[in-house]
């Protein structure tokens, strides 16, 4: 597994274990942050990626976070690794 997999479901377990606790600003970059990650090349940080994103679901929920829809629909329209990434989510 690579450092990039590893930190991925570190961060991923971390929202899971401490979504209370966790700075909203934090919350927010990893928000930011994880998205192009859906197009990478690594199918492997594609799932992570998704895994992470339903982690954040739980705790900021769709409402709180209105620019994620929009932002995946696109990525079904091009096709590609990041098809295949929004579709995971």
């Amino acid at each position: 597994m690579q450092l990039r997999q590893l930190a991925g479901l570190e961060l991923k377990n971390t929202i899971r274990l401490q979504n209370s606790q966790m700075n909203p600003q934090v919350l927010q970059f990893v928000q930011e942050s994880i998205i192009p990650v859906l197009a990478d090349e690594d199918r492997r940080c594609r799932m992570i990626a998704s895994q992470i994103i339903t982690t954040l679901l739980h705790t900021v929920t769709l409402a709180r976070w209105p620019t994620l829809v929009p932002t995946l629909l696109p990525m079904l329209d091009q096709g590609g690794h990041g098809a295949h990434g929004a579709i995971q989510v």
